[in-house]
Formats: C-alpha cells, structure tokens, sequence
C-alpha cells in the first residue's frame, strides 16, 4: 500500500519533466526554424546573382554588337524612329524595321558621351534597364573606345532602373547584388 506522504513528495516531478521537454521541443524548433530561414536567404542571395549576372551578360553582348555594326565605331544616339523610344547605338538605318533595341524596356538610359583627357578615349555611360513586372534588373555600362581597341565594362544589378541609371538608393533593404562583366575587343 501506498503512503500519502510519498504520493506528496513526487507530485512536482511530472510537472519539471514537462516543462523540461517543452523547454528542449521550443528551442529545437528555433533552431530548426533559423537554419530553414539561413537556407531561404541563401537561395535567394543565389538568385539575385544570376539576376545580376545575366543583366551584365546581355549588357556586354549587346553593346559589342551595337559596336561592331555602328557606322561610326562609337556608342551613341542617331536615331529615335519613333515616340515609342527605340534608339540605335550609332548605327543608321535605311529601313526603320532594322531598328533594335536592348532589352524590353528600350532605349539606353542617361547616355553620356565624353572624352578622358589622360588617353583622349571616347567614354560612353549609359544603363539598360531589364526590369520585367516580377524580376527586376538593371545593368550600367561603360565604354571606352581607344584606337587599338574597344573596353566595355558592365556592372548588373537585381534592381530596377530609374531616371538616371540603375537605382541603388535602398541596395541594403532591398539586398542588390552587384555582378560585373569586362570585354575587350
């Protein structure tokens, strides 16, 4: 038989155990919780990245084309066909159906022709915007056309395009990544 003093003395043990093992359950979940976010912040970083990458790829690819077939070897605006904002990087068409331009979004953004005095290169800067209405993307480039060659350097950005180039104002709440591509012809 049972003594009730026993029975007394062991009431608070089922109590410490179950606070014990939901103690142990809440901060394993936690920390099952944590890695699941790490992993999430990963892919999407991983993401964001090829956003970047492909951005600076097609900047470069259609830049050195625009280069290649312009009449007068430098980047610049000849021709605006229409109101729709379709420009040509120094090319001049006869049929306006020839007419291409980077990206979905049109024409170059903010291009800015000069000349570097230290090696009297032509320097071209412009932004190509990519954006879709779900993935934004944006890449700026640079063109310095020297006599023996051609330097093209493109920077992409999973951020959408602005008035002025690629909008960088909120690169660290928006997690912008910056992928750079160079090409030299």
């Amino acid at each position: 038989m049972l003594n009730s003093t026993h029975i007394q003395k062991n009431k608070g043990v089922s109590l410490i155990i179950a606070l014990f093992t939901m103690t142990l359950m809440l901060s394993l979940s936690f920390s099952i919780g944590n890695i699941i976010m790490r992993q999430f912040r990963i892919i999407n970083t991983s993401v964001s990245s090829q956003t970047a990458f492909y951005a600076a790829d097609s900047a470069v690819e259609c830049t050195a084309y625009w280069d290649i077939v312009s009449d007068d070897g430098v980047i610049n605006i000849l021709n605006q066909v229409d109101d729709t904002d379709t420009y040509v990087f120094g090319a001049t068409f006869s049929n306006p159906q020839n007419v291409i331009k980077c990206g979905p979004n049109g024409a170059p953004i903010n291009l800015v022709r000069s000349i570097d005095p230290l090696d009297n290169a032509q320097v071209t800067t412009f932004a190509i915007d990519y954006s879709t209405p779900t993935v934004p993307a944006c890449a700026s480039v640079t063109v310095r056309k020297l006599p023996e060659r051609t330097l093209i350097n493109t920077l992409g950005y999973n951020a959408r395009a602005n008035a002025a180039g690629c909008d960088l104002t909120k690169t660290v709440e928006q997690r912008v990544v910056e992928r750079g591509l160079r090409y030299a012809h």
